[in-house]
């Protein structure tokens, strides 16, 4: 008899358990998607502030290095959101972009401001280091293709 209570109660035990495995999944759906929607709005909000720091900066109100701080977390948020390799390089293909954008600008202001090679300088090595992730990043596809 006594066996009996304790073999009802494992079935029990393991009935709730596989009960609560199966709630769990949508569960995780649910977290899974808000986190991907939260992403996507932060994405799309440091993307904006780094628009509204570079114009900021090209009329002399924003410092330099909030330009910078600016897009590579646009870009570090952009890239959160990328699933496969490939997207991962076309996010920082745009991003290489946009860096150039920036040394370009640096370029000009340094004619005319006595910080700007300073500025320069920084903006060419941020372009870099965009650069280097890019070419980082070409270089998992063709392995991952390799495989």
């Amino acid at each position: 008899m006594r066996l009996k209570w304790k073999c009802l109660a494992l079935v029990c035990v393991v009935t709730i358990s596989l009960a609560g495995l199966a709630v769990r999944p949508s569960h995780a759906q649910d977290t899974t998607e808000t986190i991907k929607r939260l992403r996507k709005e932060r994405s799309k909000l440091l993307d904006d502030a780094a628009k509204v720091a570079r114009a900021g900066w090209i009329v002399g109100g924003v410092e330099f290095e909030t330009v910078v701080q600016c897009r590579r977390d646009a870009d570090r948020a952009r890239l959160e959101l990328c699933e496969k390799t490939e997207e991962r390089i076309a996010v920082l293909a745009d991003s290489v972009k946009e860096a150039d954008a920036v040394v370009e600008a640096a370029k000009a202001r340094a004619k005319i401001d006595r910080n700007g090679q300073l500025q320069f300088m920084r903006a060419r090595a941020f372009l870099l280091e965009v650069e280097i992730m890019l070419v980082q990043e070409k270089a998992k596809l063709t392995a991952d293709s390799k495989k």
